[in-house]
């Protein structure tokens, strides 16, 4: 179109060259990487070698006591690590996973976390009550175009997938379209009912908004995320499961806290550096931590750089070595001699 640059194709020279360059530099770096896990594990492992070794065979042992394991991280723990194992067959809130076990013994982080989802829930419920965001009209006006709400799910609908499911999301699209404001009355004093349960805090409120977050938040997956990834186009199931796994979470961590039994290298006196010095399973998840870090900061810093970068030259182009370029060649069209 006229006045629009025209954007490099992607079997450009220079494109091709500047994108082998950034990958071989983040090669280089991944490489350098995985040799400071090896290393720190190596390290980590030789230190808890000679403790035991000083220890001797005859001085007891005081980490063969092992509690159960908390039931909200291993929710946590085995349901997250189905679902990334999952997402990465497609692809090719760890924080509370690393958490040590001490911060799940007490009904501290359940409240934490089951108030910071009743919070977000709340602001959730008031975006979707905000008058001129098109969530109360199932159509828009004498146009009779399809609300917000209408609209995104008749845009999953279009998504290939099995007749089943699609005939289902687009009944519920036609649905919203005929009864918009009961639709989006019904989702906003939904999270609100469980938004105000979860900031409460207690056992049976808690019990009563996960129960309804459960049939709601699974409703939700079903109608309008569409499960996210049966077309075939998507890469992970969307954010309904991980959000109920979150709130299961909290609720047993608030009313099932492992208290008792804590051996003493889970007491709040066990100082970090001595449990990595002496504790191989702790050590291997502080330096797979560190190198998950490593490796998010590696794939999303360039990202944010190119995002900072100006979009009129591009970053790829820029850095690319001095290279020719074919001309340009017409495009045909309207009003261009072909």
């Amino acid at each position: 179109m006229t006045g629009m640059g025209a954007s490099p194709a992607t079997n450009d020279p220079a494109v091709v060259a500047a994108f082998h360059r950034a990958l071989w530099h983040q090669g280089l770096l991944a490489a350098g990487l995985a040799v400071v896990v090896l290393i720190a594990w190596n390290v980590l492992r030789g230190v808890q070698l000679r403790q035991a070794t000083a220890r001797g065979p005859s001085e007891p042992d005081a980490h063969t006591a092992e509690p159960a394991e908390p039931a909200a991280r291993r929710l946590l723990r085995v349901s997250f690590g189905l679902l990334w194992v999952f997402d990465g067959l497609l692809q090719g809130a760890g924080v509370l996973v690393a958490l040590p076990e001490l911060v799940w013994s007490t009904p501290r982080t359940g409240r934490t976390l089951l108030r910071l989802s009743g919070g977000f829930l709340i602001g959730m419920a008031l975006l979707q009550a905000w008058p001129g965001r098109g969530f109360w009209q199932g159509r828009m006006g004498a146009t009779g175009a399809p609300g917000s709400l209408a609209a995104m799910v008749q845009t999953m609908v279009k998504t290939p997938q099995p007749h089943a499911l699609k005939d289902m999301v687009s009944a519920f699209a036609s649905f919203d379209a005929a009864h918009g404001w009961a639709v989006n009355l019904f989702a906003v004093t939904a999270m609100a009912l469980i938004g105000a349960g979860f900031l409460i805090a207690r056992a049976g409120p808690a019990r009563a908004a996960l129960a309804i977050a459960i049939v709601v938040g699974l409703a939700d997956w079903l109608l309008i995320e569409d499960l996210g990834f049966v077309g075939g186009v998507g890469t992970d199931p969307n954010s309904m499961i991980p959000m109920l796994l979150l709130f299961g979470a909290g609720y047993l961590a608030l009313t099932r806290p492992v208290a008792a039994g804590v051996p003493a290298r889970h007491r709040a006196d066990a100082a970090w550096p001595r449990r990595l010095a002496t504790e191989p399973a702790y050590a291997l998840r502080v330096v797979a931590a560190m190198a998950a870090l490593g490796v998010t900061l590696l794939g999303s810093a360039p990202m944010a750089l190119a995002a900072a970068a100006d979009r009129t030259a591009g970053p790829v182009p820029a850095q690319a070595p001095d290279q020719p370029r074919p001309p340009l060649q017409p495009v045909v069209g309207y009003g261009s001699p072909s």
